[in-house]
């Protein structure tokens, strides 16, 4: 929904009403990843999709190319970069 990415979450995002406090966070990190040349929403679905108990599911993307980017995800290892950014 938005949360861990670049552009923000919507103003309707459940964070900014009840957890304040993770909408700071998740900011904090994507203005941290965006000034090391990471994309945090790359790093995001990386973990999710990793996430063995839980499953995960992509609902919608805004273009083709946002596809394809979520779909680079899975067959892309991580760069050095974001591996050093990601722990």
């Amino acid at each position: 929904m938005g949360l861990l990415s670049n552009r923000g979450p919507p103003s309707w995002h459940p964070a900014s009403q009840f957890t304040p406090a993770v909408a700071k966070a998740a900011k904090n990190a994507a203005e941290y990843c965006q000034s090391q040349g990471i994309d945090i929403s790359r790093l995001a679905l990386l973990f999710s999709i990793g996430l063995r108990d839980c499953s995960t599911c992509l609902v919608s993307t805004a273009s083709k190319a946002n596809l394809q980017k979520n779909l680079d995800v899975v067959r892309l290892p991580l760069t050095a970069s974001e591996q050093r950014v990601s722990s």
